[in-house]
């Protein structure tokens, strides 16, 4: 695939989680996904790229790392690694969720954000992220 339909269609699962057809754009996604997974030195450059990550690690600021129990192995790495870094940082997991879990269950993480920011409990769903 030429990086131009890449773009292209990354650009159109944009415009269509824009309008709300999330499920066209999820099919978008995972073909745009599905073309690269193929490509071990675009999956290579990825994951080094998340591990390399330079972190703000004096922050003692409450921060919450979210991610869906269906993302790549990359991302929740890449979680677990801020949850690490961050002295007061909390991971969750959403169970049954991918990339997007924000649009897949959006009751769910705006539950989750509505909870953090009072400072009440999280919503049950939410399972603790393993460091």
């Amino acid at each position: 695939m030429a990086p131009r339909d890449v773009d292209a269609m990354a650009r159109a699962a944009e415009v269509l989680l824009a309008a709300g057809a999330s499920r066209g754009a999820m099919v978008l996604y995972r073909r745009l996904l599905d073309e690269h997974t193929a490509d071990a030195a675009f999956n290579r450059d990825v994951i080094r790229a998340l591990m390399s990550m330079t972190l703000p690690i004096a922050s003692r600021a409450p921060t919450l790392v979210a991610v869906g129990s269906r993302e790549t192995f990359a991302a929740k790495g890449a979680a677990r690694q801020l949850v690490r870094a961050l002295p007061d940082a909390r991971g969750v997991v959403a169970p049954d969720l991918g990339h997007v879990w924000n649009l897949q269950d959006a009751a769910l993480f705006t539950a989750m954000i509505r909870a953090w920011v009072h400072a009440r409990p999280l919503p049950e769903r939410l399972r603790p992220l393993a460091r």
